[in-house]
């Protein structure tokens, strides 16, 4: 494989047209300015310069290790149920994971990376095995529900997390849980986007296919009657700064509901929502979002911190 010159920085790598031709030869499937706005549930941002939809774990390693190579940046994203793309799009290799392999060994489930987690857990509902039945609702990848170790009700992907296949720094290892620094709706991955979640392994346990499938039905229910999905958003846009302090009663005691800029605004059903209409931009949420952050902290004297993963701002 040949690279472009030492002397290239990222920026004019990605505008070097060898980049291109190297990257036709060496990615299958390869697509360029594509629209990422309807990949992302927000529905909102510009194009990817590259993009690769890498159906297995192989293709997703060696995507990642030849755009590196050739210094292009890597995003490498799961379901985008969880980020928000600029406007402007993002640079360099956009890698979707669509890797969906899955194990089972008694009670130890390993799963990729691009494994939808609603979809899984209701298989694993359907066999009477529990451990994730929380995340049956979770929209949304394995990887992704790693890298922000998502959860609901008290419950986290890292209770029943027993280790992660990762790439890191060009070299694949299975790391365990604690190496991750675990906490509320973060991890290490979070703010190391460079490493890769390839898969994870999950301990479960048997339950009653009835309750099981009971639990996930209710928690639907729940969220239909709660969450404003009529419209384009990531689910909650900030971390609770506490379980006894919801970001969506700081937002509603300021007196946000409804806050609107452009085609965006505070939904008046559950106030951590910032919801986009048809024709809204990333401009108009992260200028939303900003106000929420300003009038909260005004208000009540607490900072609000994003849950959603900003892509291409910078």
């Amino acid at each position: 494989m040949t690279a472009p010159s030492d002397r290239d920085t990222p920026a004019e790598a990605a505008r070097d047209p060898r980049v291109s031709e190297v990257l036709r030869r060496e990615v299958p499937g390869l697509e360029e300015g594509v629209p990422l706005a309807s990949l992302t549930a927000y529905g909102v941002g510009g194009p990817a310069e590259f993009l690769v939809r890498a159906g297995t774990t192989g293709m997703l390693i060696h995507a990642v290790l030849t755009a590196r190579e050739l210094g292009l940046p890597v995003t490498v994203l799961g379901r985008c149920t969880n980020v928000l793309v600029g406007d402007a799009g993002v640079p360099g290799l956009t890698v979707l994971a669509r890797n969906e392999g899955t194990t089972l060994h008694g009670d130890l489930l390993r799963a990729e990376a691009g494994v939808e987690l609603p979809g899984l857990v209701a298989d694993l509902a359907e066999q009477g095995l529990a451990g994730l039945a929380f995340a049956g609702n979770i929209p949304g990848s394995v990887g992704g529900a790693v890298v922000g170790n998502a959860g609901a009700y008290g419950e986290s992907v890292s209770d029943c997390l027993v280790d992660v296949h990762l790439l890191e720094e060009g070299k694949e290892h299975v790391v365990e849980p604690d190496r991750l620094d675990f906490g509320y709706r973060t991890s290490l991955l979070k703010s190391r986007p460079d490493i890769v979640v390839l898969s994870a392994a999950f301990r479960l346990h048997r339950g009653r296919p009835d309750e099981l499938r009971r639990r996930i039905a209710e928690d639907a229910a729940l969220r239909r009657s709660k969450h404003p999905l009529e419209y384009a958003s990531c689910g909650s846009y900030f971390k609770n700064p506490s379980r006894e302090t919801p970001a969506a009663r700081l937002i509603e005691e300021a007196g946000l509901k409804g806050l609107r800029v452009g085609r965006a605004h505070v939904s008046e059903k559950h106030a951590n929502f910032l919801v986009a209409e048809e024709g809204a931009t990333a401009d108009d949420i992260t200028t939303l979002a900003a106000e929420v952050v300003r009038r909260v902290k005004e208000s009540s004297g607490y900072e609000l911190h994003e849950e959603v993963r900003r892509l291409g701002f910078d």
